[in-house]
């Protein structure tokens, strides 16, 4: 493992030019921060991204006084972050428009890659880095969007010469074997910066953007601590209940290599954020790290006396989403019953028709299947869940006394985390109950 710094920057992190400066600034302050990964500009209210422009500039292609609005404000971003280059960016862009050779679905990826990858070029040249072009190293699956990263990649990356530059990587874009320009699914650039990190084999993997990691939602808790440290699986278990700082599949690449990240708000540089690294000593009298919660669930309920005698009946419960492809979130099995959460968008179309399949599926009637809809998941985290064997009872007790009923819930056999099926108009209620008893000092 190098002595080096991979720090990564998210579009709010280079949202104007004094944020340029800024990156500037923090990164010669340490020789150690050699690499940087960048996503396309944002804005600090997060309303107007380039790459949401991109987007929707792809849309219209061919109908360039449509696309005019989009390439107006897109050109007038990068002339603010990079005076005199906004003429360039406009010619980049018009330059993929008039490339008939590409199908829609690989135009509007290469359209969507376009946004780092400016980025990361117009910030190398004003720094006087190196750049390293996602077309050089990043080798993805052959799909138009939410691709995969090919194991090759990591070849690549270790072949790379620095010549005691310090170098910029554009995240989010990559390239097929078919030499299409293709994109990485959501929180992309994360993804792009994990692989980088892991492949190169840094120190520590800092990541710039609005906020470290709270033990809520600052929106339900507004004096909500920061998370010091947690774990991957901490920070991967949140992240897949609500908390959106960072998404569990960035954190997969660096799964065994132990290397920690370090998730630092850029404004408030050099104040330290939160280290996310592979295990940690916890507190067994504060076993709770943090408390997540996400809205817009529904549950399908499904009872039937001799359930649990049904052989295969899970996987034929299961199998009508499966075959739908609609993920389930959670399931809870109990006797002669199994609530199946979803996604309450993902459903809310076909209610009544997977309400008989469900039906149909185990042979009950269709009265034994109950759709709850309007529901939120509360989410409670911790790696010191597992040496209290009362939590389960401790975090019930605390629901009930703030009159909160739950619908159902899940936790897996590690026992690191606890979810909790609420009814919406119960959601901040809840999570600020659990605060409360649990985190607040």
């Amino acid at each position: 493992m190098e002595d080096i710094i991979l720090s990564k920057y998210g579009g709010s992190s280079l949202a104007n030019a004094g944020d340029i400066e800024r990156v500037a600034r923090i990164t010669e302050e340490d020789p150690h921060r050699a690499y940087i990964v960048v996503s396309a500009p944002g804005d600090e209210k997060k309303e107007n991204k380039v790459t949401s422009r991109l987007i929707h500039l792809a849309s219209l292609r061919g109908n360039e006084t449509a696309a005019k609005e989009d390439i107006d404000f897109i050109v007038a971003k990068y002339e603010a972050l990079y005076p005199g280059k906004g003429g360039y960016v406009a010619d980049e862009i018009r330059k993929l428009d008039r490339d008939q050779s590409l199908e829609p679905e690989w135009y509007a990826a290469q359209l969507r890659a376009l946004g780092e990858e400016l980025q990361g070029k117009l910030l190398a040249e004003t720094l006087g880095y190196q750049f390293v072009n996602f077309r050089t190293f990043m080798k993805l699956s052959e799909d138009a969007d939410n691709a995969k990263v090919l194991p090759e990649t990591y070849k690549l990356l270790t072949s790379i010469e620095r010549d005691g530059q310090k170098i910029v990587f554009p995240g989010y874009g990559g390239i097929t074997n078919n030499g299409k320009i293709t994109t990485l699914g959501r929180d992309g650039t994360n993804i792009s910066a994990s692989v980088i990190a892991a492949a190169l084999g840094v120190r520590v993997y800092e990541n710039f953007s609005d906020s470290p990691v709270l033990a809520a939602d600052p929106n339900i808790v507004p004096d909500a601590v920061k998370i010091e440290e947690m774990t991957y699986d901490e920070i991967r278990d949140l992240s897949c209940s609500g908390f959106s700082i960072f998404h569990r599949e960035a954190i997969q690449p660096l799964l065994g290599t132990g290397i920690p990240i370090h998730l630092r708000a850029t404004h408030l540089f050099p104040q330290t954020g939160t280290m996310i690294v592979e295990d940690r000593a916890s507190d067994i009298k504060l076993p709770v790290i943090g408390i997540a919660y996400e809205k817009e669930y529904a549950v399908f309920n499904v009872r039937n006396l001799g359930l649990n005698d049904i052989l295969g009946a899970v996987h034929l419960l299961t199998g009508v989403f499966y075959r739908r492809k609609i993920s389930l979130e959670h399931v809870n099995t109990e006797t002669d019953g199994i609530a199946l959460v979803v996604k309450q968008n993902l459903v809310k179309k076909d209610v009544s028709t997977i309400k008989a399949e469900l039906a149909s599926s185990i042979e009950t009637e269709l009265r034994n299947v109950e759709f709850i809809e309007n529901l939120g998941c509360v989410a409670v985290s911790g790696k010191g869940l597992q040496r209290d064997p009362r939590i389960s009872a401790k975090i019930e007790i605390a629901l009930d006394k703030a009159k909160i009923p739950h619908v159902t819930r899940c936790g897996g056999t590690e026992k690191r985390t606890f979810i909790y099926v609420v009814e919406e108009r119960y959601g901040h209620k809840a999570v600020r109950a659990l605060y409360d008893r649990f985190i607040r000092k």
